[in-house]
């Protein structure tokens, strides 16, 4: 036997180990699980779900199910557990007893969108208009959703370009507008006229967080009177639809269901002070 192949048995290992990617992974993958193994669970701490890939860990069960991932880990962890997805971890509680995402939408869409009661706290609601917007924001639903996404924000960013004709400007100006109608086109169709609502979208949303904390609404009528402009937008758009709802988004399609709940798209709410106030009752969801 020649010197060249006399090598100590821990040499030919390291040798195999860096000359092959996939033994190399699968040490890895041993020298993990070892290391969970040896330190054991930490009961001071919410129970993990389980993963069989590290980094990567529940990511793939969550994209293709996430409502019956959640459901399917309640029922094994209980209501609080942590889930690790591409290298982050986080903690989830999905028991209303112990939060009640449920009230603080409901709360949401009363404080800052002035969604009646009448549509807010129904049934249906719950039980029907929210499980399927979760349903229609499915990665296996979202295709068509991000095939239009995608083409008005190329259109709307070639022609935000070519207006610059060569000379320089801020790049939110370039950025956002065009990612805002490609949002408003995906969720509402490639025709609907987000140019128009943009302005009372953008007012409206500027002081979002100040409405939503529950500062006197007085403060805020111009921020109100943008939003009823929005909704006016989206009202005309469904008026001029009417003969098209089959062809309408899904997001459209669910809130239009509503009317079986007795939903309108506008309630006319009497306040203690007489005066009427026009509220959103259809399409201003959280």
């Amino acid at each position: 036997m020649s010197e060249d192949n006399v090598g100590t048995p821990l040499a030919n290992s390291v040798g195999l180990v860096t000359q092959s990617p996939l033994a190399f992974a699968l040490v890895l993958v041993g020298l993990y699980w070892a290391q969970k193994i040896i330190r054991g669970a930490d009961s001071s701490r919410p129970p993990r779900t389980p993963y069989w890939i590290p980094w990567v860990g529940n990511a793939v069960e969550m994209g293709k199910d996430p409502d019956g991932f959640f459901s399917n880990m309640t029922k094994t962890l209980g209501p609080i557990f942590r889930v690790t997805t591409l290298g982050q971890e986080r903690v989830f509680v999905t028991s209303p007893s112990n939060f009640d995402f449920l009230a603080v939408r409901v709360e949401i869409g009363r404080q800052a969108f002035s969604i009646d009661d009448r549509v807010g706290t129904t049934p249906y609601m719950f039980d029907n208009y929210m499980p399927a917007l979760h349903h229609i924001l499915l990665p296996a639903n979202i295709k068509s959703m991000t095939s239009t996404y995608l083409q008005s924000a190329h259109d709307t960013l070639v022609g935000a370009i070519s207006s610059l004709d060569g000379a320089s400007g801020p790049l939110k100006t370039i950025i956002i507008p065009p990612a805002y109608r490609a949002a408003a086109h995906a969720g509402f169709g490639p025709d609907f006229p987000a140019e128009k609502t943009w302005k009372g979208f953008t007012t409206f949303d500027e002081s979002f967080h100040m409405i939503n904390a529950g500062l006197p609404r007085f403060l805020f009528r111009k921020q109100f009177k943008a939003w009823e402009g929005v909704t006016d937008i989206i009202q005309a758009y469904l008026e001029e639809k009417k003969d098209e709802v089959h062809e309408l988004s899904p997001f459209l399609q669910a809130a239009l269901d509503g009317r079986q709940a007795g939903w309108a798209c506008r309630f006319a709410v009497p306040q203690p002070s007489n005066r009427i106030l026009t509220v959103a009752g259809l399409l201003d969801g959280t």
